[in-house]
């Protein structure tokens, strides 16, 4: 059973949320016009460039949903294909092993910036919030963070542990910061 905790805190509002995922409620995001409701949260890793085409090999993509059950093996997932979904997605580029880039992931931060995904360039972070309609998989609405970074503490390739660190994202001038410590999705 996957219980990461996950702090949000809104730097404007001052606000701080912790809790656990797996289907427990972990708090509220506010920033560039979304709200989001976190239900749960994890990350997956990837060989190639699943989530950002133009972004390289060996991503890492923590993922923050307003539905319970993400990828807990117990239960289906909660989402309600009929109603509307907001979510949060950090698609980081660390490269394959063992370079991992040129650095192993807890040694160096990575920046977040702005992405055309399909054509390049990209950042070797990228922050999104993204809204999908009901009845669809595919976002009407994409707000990429301008600026900000993200840091891994525990990196495990093997996913044995979870993946710990913090991240800071820009969406104008809304600011989110957090901890976060994942489990691992595949």
């Amino acid at each position: 059973m996957r219980l990461p905790n996950l702090g949000v805190a809104l730097v404007a509002a001052s606000i701080g949320f912790w809790g656990a995922g797996c289907g427990g409620n972990s708090g509220e995001i506010k920033a560039a016009g979304f709200t989001l409701d976190i239900g749960d949260q994890a990350y997956f890793s990837y060989a190639n460039a699943q989530e950002c085409a133009a972004g390289g090999v060996g991503e890492l993509v923590l993922d923050l949903v307003d539905f319970n059950y993400l990828c807990d093996p117990q239960h289906p997932s909660g989402r309600n294909p009929g109603s509307s979904h907001t979510e949060l997605k950090i698609i980081v580029t660390v490269g394959l092993p063992p370079m991992y880039s040129g650095s192993y992931p807890t040694l160096a931060p990575y920046m977040v910036g702005t992405a055309d995904c399909k054509n390049g360039p990209t950042s070797p972070a990228i922050g999104e919030l993204l809204h999908y309609p009901a009845n669809s998989t595919v976002p009407d609405m994409i707000k990429q963070a301008d600026s900000g970074s993200v840091n891994f503490t525990q990196f495990d390739p093997d996913k044995k542990k979870q993946l710990k660190g913090h991240y800071e994202l820009h969406f104008d001038s809304d600011v989110i910061r957090s901890d976060f410590a994942l489990d691992s999705c595949n």
